[in-house]
């Protein structure tokens, strides 16, 4: 049976390692994750299982993309100024609970505590492998209406100037983005 629970600052040492497992590595990386957490401005639901965290589903309160895109945030901030939003730093699930309903669950769970803390809306990086697939995509699709959409192709291209590593391409990232803002 799968359990939900609210993110605690024990979880970050493991979060970070999933995070550097599935996501991107690299000390800009983790110094980012415990900065936004100690700040107060992390936060999210973890899926255990058996005793296990199986997956983690994190938002910040600010805007915050992998690393700066300035192109992308002069889009954006129009829309994000004024409005209580937050931006999904991660969505994991361990390979082998994939296809469950966990991520599905998460994305429940995470909907409903933004609802309760009165956010508006959710600036989300939606990751895009070099084969063009986007496992995540349809996840998000079930939090509310996307009043915001663009594909970036090579998106994480630069991602090695700040120490980030890319779990499928190494330091020479080939991986895309699509950006999305999604109205609750």
């Amino acid at each position: 049976m799968t359990e939900y629970y609210e993110l605690t600052a024990s979880d970050l040492p493991e979060l970070v390692e999933y995070y550097e497992r599935f996501l991107n590595s690299g000390d800009f990386v983790k110094n980012n994750i415990t900065a936004a957490y100690e700040s107060g401005g992390y936060f999210g639901i973890k899926a255990v299982a058996d005793g296990v965290s199986i997956g983690y589903f994190t938002v910040m309160k600010e805007f915050a993309l992998t690393y700066p895109h300035p192109d992308i945030e002069s889009l954006l901030t129009p829309i994000l100024k004024g409005r209580r939003f937050v931006t999904v730093d991660s969505l994991m699930v361990l390979p082998e609970y994939r296809e469950e309903g966990i991520a599905h669950e998460l994305c429940k769970k995470v909907t409903q505590q933004l609802k309760e803390r009165d956010i508006e809306m959710l600036a989300v990086e939606i990751w895009v492998f070099p084969d063009g697939s986007s496992p995540a995509r349809v996840i998000y699709e079930q939090m509310g209406r996307s009043i915001f959409k663009k594909e970036v192709p090579m998106f994480y291209e630069g991602a090695s100037k700040y120490g980030i590593v890319c779990p499928i391409c190494g330091k020479d990232c080939k991986c895309g983005a699509c950006i999305e803002v999604i109205e609750l």
